[in-house]
């Protein structure tokens, strides 16, 4: 009691105050940015530079929980964030538990690769080449791309955390029955498909479809 599931980490701390209310806007200024990073300055996976280093995150990232020890950890921080997951250990809220954490890390991947098809959608719409700025068009496929294969690696795991389970094994001392539980894996007093989960499934799957 009194601690919190936090992103960027398997740990649980004390959580004080309503940190969405910061981090929210602050995330939601970060894709802004990191979008209108790439259409300027064209830094997509079509450049060969850009390639590799998106490559070898995805491929380390795959390694994260191995490198959150205490000699790794600063390594961590920059391969998560340049796989678009927190990097940090942040507290969202005081309460939250792996189920919401679990759901919420979906929201950031979504939301940059939703930015870019709405930002060419108003470009054509709006006819945006009066301001000189048509090559939001002819860069949108390479930066929309990138972030597919940026945030790969990142919606992979998270797909993997959502579908994994372990076994529980009830045993009665007094009449030697066994009754045997399938929960979740990262919160075991949610049972696999069933309540809560069954909504977090369904989106993992979903996922793994688009």
């Amino acid at each position: 009691p009194g601690y919190s599931s936090v992103f960027g980490g398997y740990t649980c701390t004390q959580c004080n105050g309503p940190w969405f209310i910061l981090i929210i806007p602050l995330y939601a200024l970060a894709g802004l940015a990191l979008i209108a990073l790439l259409f300027l300055f064209n830094l997509t996976i079509m450049q060969g530079p850009i390639n590799g280093i998106s490559l070898f995150a995805n491929v380390i990232y795959l390694y994260d929980d191995k490198l959150q020890g205490y000699a790794g950890k600063p390594f961590y921080n920059i391969i998560s964030l340049l796989n678009f997951g927190s990097g940090f250990e942040t507290c969202f809220y005081d309460g939250m538990d792996e189920f919401v954490k679990a759901v919420l890390q979906f929201a950031f991947p979504f939301y940059l690769i939703s930015l870019v098809i709405l930002i060419v959608i108003g470009a054509h719409k709006f006819n945006l080449r009066v301001f000189r700025i048509e090559f939001i068009a002819k860069r949108a496929v390479p930066v929309l791309a990138t972030l597919m294969v940026l945030t790969y690696t990142n919606l992979i795991g998270l797909v993997i955390n959502a579908l994994r389970y372990s076994k529980i094994i009830e045993h009665n001392a007094w009449t030697g029955e066994e009754r045997m539980y399938i929960v979740w894996l990262y919160q075991p007093n949610i049972e696999y498909f069933q309540g809560r989960h069954l909504f977090l499934g369904v989106l993992a799957i979903a996922v793994t479809v688009l």
